[in-house]
């Protein structure tokens, strides 16, 4: 899969503008500080946005031109050192509890589910914080309409709620977007009493 988004890497932007993909990706980082990992960054617009907000983001992303990209436009950007680095989500080269806020728009569908349930794991592993997710939700097992529709889309596969609950966090589904396909979730470990 990584040859396929080293060759859509100069197209990305162009392609996803008219679906305004970048304001959802803002949307859901809105009220975000601290440090933020974005897992999948594609062209690092998301993570430069943050930067230039001054949330100190740091961006991975598994195809090397996307990497590439996103180094190139933080450079343009002048916002310092490069915060972009190739990594697997599901198995990310951070120490525990590094990040506050775990971010990821539209990279965990395309993963098998034993890659959702191991990036999920990670990205837990990773963040002390919230995750955040703009990716396909499982409304419930088995086949249904949106699940069809969910895989038209570069065939993404729906997270199962499941994956959140095993991990010990407790989630909230706060919108839908794209013919409901991408849902915005919320996921958190609650409070050790």
């Amino acid at each position: 899969m990584t040859w396929f988004w080293n060759r859509a890497a100069s197209l990305y932007d162009r392609l996803l503008r008219p679906l305004a993909w970048s304001e959802k990706q803002s949307a859901i980082a809105e009220g975000v500080s601290g440090r933020v990992l974005e897992v999948g960054c594609g062209t690092g617009r998301l993570t430069t946005d943050l930067l230039r907000r001054g949330v100190a983001a740091y961006g991975i992303d598994l195809a090397a031109q996307m990497v590439a990209q996103a180094k190139d436009r933080q450079a343009e950007a002048r916002l310092g050192p490069s915060r972009f680095c190739i990594a697997d989500a599901q198995a990310l080269p951070f120490a525990d509890g590094q990040f506050d806020y775990a971010l990821a728009t539209g990279t965990l569908g395309l993963l098998s589910r034993s890659g959702q349930r191991a990036a999920l794991g990670e990205m837990t592993r990773v963040c002390r914080g919230e995750l955040r997710l703009l990716e396909p939700l499982e409304a419930r097992p088995g086949f249904y309409p949106r699940r069809a529709l969910t895989f038209c889309v570069d065939g993404m596969r729906p997270i199962a709620p499941i994956f959140l609950i095993e991990l010990g966090l407790t989630y909230r589904r706060e919108w839908d977007t794209m013919w409901g396909v991408f849902s915005f979730i919320r996921a958190w470990r609650e409070p050790v009493a």
